[in-house]
C-alpha cells in the first residue's frame, strides 16, 4: 500500500532524475544482492557465471527499477519540503528508543554511537515515513 500510492503519485509529474543517482541506487542493489548472495554461501560472480549473465547485464536488468526508485524518493522528498514535514527530537528519541528495546541495549549508549552520518539517515528514514503516512491518510481508497 504504501509503495503504490507514492509509485501513483510519481506516476503523474515529470522528475528530473539525475543519472549519479541511478548509478549509486544500481551500486546499492548490486551490493545488497551480494549480501544476500553471500548468505546462501555464494558470490556475485558465481551467480552470473551459473546464470550466463555478466556482471554488467546484471545490473542493467535492475535500471529501470533503479531509475524508479530514485523518482519515487524524489517525489517524496519534494512533497516533504511542499508541506513542512519536519522531524522533532522527540521523533528522533523515540526511534532511538526502539532500536535499543529491538537490540536490548540501552538508550545511552545507542545515542553515544551515533554519529552525525547515522543521525542524518535516521532523519531522512523518519521525513520519508512520515511523508508517505500523510499521503496514505490523504489517500482515496479504490
Amino acid at each position: 500500500m504504501r509503495n503504490n500510492v507514492v509509485e501513483k503519485i510519481a506516476e503523474t509529474v515529470e522528475v528530473d532524475i539525475p543519472n549519479s543517482m541511478v548509478e549509486s541506487q544500481l551500486d546499492n542493489q548490486m551490493n545488497e544482492i551480494n549480501m544476500q548472495l553471500s548468505y546462501q554461501g555464494w558470490s556475485l560472480e558465481k551467480f552470473a557465471e551459473l546464470s550466463g549473465q555478466t556482471l554488467e547485464e546484471i545490473r542493467e536488468a535492475r535500471r529501470d527499477e533503479a531509475k524508479a526508485l530514485v523518482k519515487n524518493s524524489l517525489v517524496i522528498e519534494k512533497i516533504a519540503e511542499l508541506e513542512n514535514v519536519e522531524v522533532t527530537e522527540a521523533d528522533i528519541d523515540a526511534d532511538l528508543e526502539n532500536m535499543a528495546n529491538m537490540y536490548g541495549l540501552e538508550l545511552d549508549k545507542i545515542k553515544e554511537v551515533v554519529g552525525e552520518a547515522e543521525r542524518e539517515g535516521i532523519v531522512a528514514r523518519l521525513k520519508n515515513t512520515k511523508t508517505v503516512d500523510m499521503l496514505l491518510d490523504a489517500a482515496v481508497l479504490k
